[in-house]
């Protein structure tokens, strides 16, 4: 038991020199869920930590769906990599993928992203609200405390060479 500095983690690795999907799903509780590699899901249980290390391969993507309820959700750099928190959920610390997909399944949910410094990723961050009428969702881009180089098109924002980008509900 107890947060991200418990003992309870799960390492997920992707296969080298092939396009891996990698989808964490988290379940209604604190810890528990699943993860699924290409398809093949596992189950966890009394997890505290995921990592996740992908080989930056063509289509080596991720994705993490929320439960349906209410979050908030936090991409910062993490000790070692780049670091996904659900408000009272397990942490799940990423790198070396092409894209990485935030989805809201339910509820009105927070995305907070601060991206400058991430390194999980090559090409696009995308959080992804629920698809509920009103449309409830925010997505937050914090800058950094320096000068920050900010363009945009309709769908993606680049901050500083990295791009985080809005999903279609």
């Amino acid at each position: 038991g107890g947060g991200p500095g418990g003992s309870d983690r799960l390492t997920v690795l992707d296969t080298t020199g092939s396009a891996d999907d990698i989808v964490i799903q988290l379940g209604t509780q604190s810890g528990n869920g699943s993860v699924s590699v290409n398809s093949v899901a596992t189950t966890y249980t009394g997890i505290e930590h995921i990592a996740v290390d992908a080989s930056d391969d063509i289509g080596d993507n991720l994705t993490v769906r929320d439960e349906g309820g209410s979050n908030t959700w936090t991409v910062t750099t993490g000790p070692d990599e780049d670091r996904i928190q659900v408000t009272g959920r397990e942490s799940i610390d990423y790198r070396d993928f092409v894209n990485v997909n935030l989805t809201n399944s339910g509820g009105p949910d927070l995305f907070q992203v601060a991206p400058t410094g991430l390194r999980g990723y090559s090409g696009t961050l995308t959080a992804t609200g629920a698809a509920a009428s009103p449309l409830t969702d925010v997505l937050e881009i914090i800058g950094s405390s320096g000068n920050d180089a900010v363009s945009s098109t309709t769908s993606v924002i680049t901050m500083n060479g990295k791009k985080v980008g809005a999903g279609s509900n």
